[in-house]
């Protein structure tokens, strides 16, 4: 992102951090995990997945994350001409 755009994108975050909430906002919304957990019910801390099953994931998303690249710059540049400079 550009250096301009950083600023805009931290200008918008700024000014929607400190919006006041809606008095009729039916919602808790904790932000601290200790809150989280303390107004969850019957929530409990689940067990990491094995390495065999993390190693499959982080590959799957890589290789979906290439091969959609790979097909989305060939759908993208259908329909565009290409002019020879000469």
């Amino acid at each position: 992102m550009a250096e301009g755009g950083l600023r805009v994108a931290e200008a918008v975050f700024r000014e929607l951090w400190s919006a006041p909430m809606r008095r009729d906002y039916p919602y808790e919304e904790p932000t601290s995990l200790s809150e989280i957990e303390t107004r969850s019910r019957g929530w409990r801390r689940a067990e990491p997945p094995p390495p065999a099953v993390v190693r499959d994931k982080v590959l799957g998303g890589f290789f979906g994350r290439c091969a959609g690249n790979m097909l989305g710059k060939l759908v993208e540049s259908i329909g565009i001409s290409y002019k020879d400079p000469d």
